[in-house]
């Protein structure tokens, strides 16, 4: 880590101390401390289980840990079978987080991925709030503080929604709204990939083609 002493413009090469096999997926701070994320290279075991992710609280200075926190990455909180994007924005209180990731096994047998919005408390880096998914997919996640103190963010989401997606959260909330939704491109073959048949989409088809109702089409033309 480097960080620039802003009075005599020097900058200075920190150590941040991480685990075996981890990887730093994200890092904020201030003038005294750095937090960031260290996260298990890799998927979980079979699918269903989560892996290993740190919250972590150094010196800013020194690089020294002052404290460290193993996050639940199970199922039942952030959900995390194989690590993808993080960031971390810090206030006053919390530290505000998005995570993709993909996710442990669902019903239909698949490794979904999505985004997770969740806050820390700086002192005990303890989870404050999960508000749960964001988007699912979720490409190009963004995260920044707004002049309120609320933590706002947006990403592209290829279902659930669909659309480019805007979103606000603290500590007891979480606001969303799709400003901008685009088409898809929907399934030729009557069945999807999580081996539910459709009919067909007579609607569209025409020229040759046949279309079913249902789509997978990850791309968010934008």
């Amino acid at each position: 880590m480097t960080h620039i002493d802003r009075l005599n413009l020097d900058q200075q090469s920190v150590k941040l101390e991480t685990k075996k096999n981890h990887i730093i997926g994200a890092a904020t701070g201030n003038g005294e401390y750095v937090y960031y994320i260290i996260v298990q290279k890799g998927e979980g075991a079979d699918k269903t289980k989560g892996i290993p992710m740190y919250l972590i609280k150094a010196n800013v200075m020194t690089g020294k840990v002052v404290k460290e926190m193993k996050l639940p990455t199970d199922k039942d909180n952030l959900n995390v079978w194989q690590f993808d994007t993080c960031m971390l924005v810090l206030n006053s209180t919390f530290i505000g987080m998005i995570v993709t990731r993909r996710m442990t096994k669902h019903t239909d047998g698949l490794n979904h991925q999505g985004g997770l919005a969740a806050l820390f408390n700086t002192e005990t880096l303890q989870m404050v709030k999960n508000h749960g998914q964001t988007s699912g997919h979720s490409f190009g996640s963004s995260l920044m503080l707004r002049s309120d103190g609320f933590f706002m963010g947006m990403d592209l989401g290829d279902n659930y929604p669909r659309g480019v997606h805007c979103w606000n959260f603290d500590d007891k909330r979480i606001e969303d709204r799709t400003v901008y939704s685009f088409k898809t491109q929907h399934g030729k073959e009557p069945q999807s990939p999580a081996g539910v048949k459709y009919p067909p989409y007579d609607e569209i088809s025409k020229n040759g083609e046949k279309f079913y109702k249902w789509s997978n089409d990850n791309r968010t033309y934008t």
